[in-house]
């Protein structure tokens, strides 16, 4: 695929990580996210994948796999405890840098 750029949605407190991924052909690719916070202390993330109109269902089946795969990643990140930046052990403290769209 090569270098893509990410932009992410404005930080805002309603957990909306919405972004566009652009490729290196140039193309644009709207994906919208939301981080959903339970009265438990975790969190839901929810990501919409579409199938662009050029994809076959292989290219989205692949698109589909990479996308599970950094979920599987981001939830490892989540659920991980360790020290953040400030010296705090607070896994409560990364989710919400997530949910805030850091």
């Amino acid at each position: 695929m090569g270098r893509v750029m990410i932009t992410f949605a404005e930080r805002n407190e309603y957990g909306i990580l919405d972004h566009r991924v652009t490729l290196p052909s140039g193309q644009s690719v709207y994906n919208p996210m939301r981080v959903i916070p339970e009265q438990d202390g975790t969190c839901d993330v929810v990501f919409t994948l579409r199938q662009q109109p050029e994809m076959t269902d292989q290219d989205f089946d692949r698109d589909a796999d990479a996308v599970a795969a950094d979920l599987a990643t981001l939830k490892q990140h989540l659920e991980r405890p360790s020290v953040d930046r400030a010296g705090f052990h607070s896994l409560e403290a990364k989710r919400a840098g997530y949910a805030a769209g850091r």
